[in-house]
């Protein structure tokens, strides 16, 4: 029997995830710890080049990022906790 994908979330938990398969494109928010790191990149290769946009959160608050469907992925820590879609 046929078991189709999970639908891609609007919330997105520490890891590496594909825009699109695993996750919603958007505008998503999270109470971050110091030390969060995210970023929004074109490819999983590795390359600073595939690098669309990132932070390295210095004190702890909410952050804000949108990820548009053009990008290939998203890659949160621990720091940054649960993001929700706005």
């Amino acid at each position: 029997t046929y078991t189709a994908p999970p639908a891609p979330s609007a919330t997105i938990a520490p890891g590496a995830h594909v825009v699109g398969a695993d996750i919603l494109s958007g505008t998503y928010m999270a109470n971050a710890a110091s030390g969060c790191y995210w970023e929004r990149v074109t490819s999983f290769g590795g390359s600073i080049s595939s690098v669309i946009a990132n932070d390295f959160v210095g004190s702890a608050g909410t952050q804000i990022v949108t990820i548009s469907p053009s990008d290939a992925g998203f890659s949160t820590n621990d720091d940054c906790g649960v993001w929700t879609r706005l």
